[in-house]
């Protein structure tokens, strides 16, 4: 497809810049040549680069695999279950105290992020690049949590560059 309208492209623009003149008081002329010109550059992309095809359709795809795993997690009406050094923990939703997204520095320019969950009794960091299923723990938190801030701003917590930034904080 991107062949055809790379060469009628061409065509209609070197057809216009011929004939100029019977073009040159119209902003059609203009307009055919700005249309013809993207429609060079983008042929031009799209048979120079074919293996760069993520549509729409692919991209979602994929965040709905993501948010449907369920991965390291088990999800009931009350809480959840993991796995956590061969021994089942459950949380309770009401047991959930503070919820906060964090990102620490590895190496020199990477960036590892995670959710850290805080209990009445415990602390829980799940790291997003070493357990599966964390895109649906957290829309699994956002649902059945009050009171969520999806906007609050990251703060840095120590001359490591850990930065945090709080989701969620039981009002008492």
């Amino acid at each position: 497809m991107e062949k055809p309208v790379l060469v009628i492209s061409v065509l209609v623009f070197g057809y216009v810049l011929y004939n100029y003149s019977d073009f040159e008081n119209s902003a059609v002329g203009y307009s055919i040549i700005f249309l013809c010109f993207a429609a060079i550059i983008f042929s031009y992309y799209k048979i120079k680069y074919p293996s760069d095809r993520h549509d729409f359709l692919t991209v979602e795809k994929e965040i709905n695999d993501l948010e449907n795993h369920n991965g390291f997690f088990r999800y009931e009406e009350k809480g959840f279950h993991f796995l956590l050094s061969g021994k089942n923990e459950f949380v309770k939703w009401d047991d959930i105290v503070e919820v906060n997204s964090f990102s620490i520095p590895v190496g020199y320019q990477s960036r590892q992020s995670g959710i850290e969950v805080v209990t009445v009794e415990r602390n829980f960091e799940f790291n997003q690049e070493h357990i599966s299923g964390i895109e649906k723990l957290s829309d699994q938190l956002y649902e059945n949590l009050p009171n969520w801030k999806v906007d609050s701003p990251l703060v840095k917590i120590n001359n490591y560059n850990l930065e945090k930034a709080n989701l969620y904080k039981k009002v008492d």
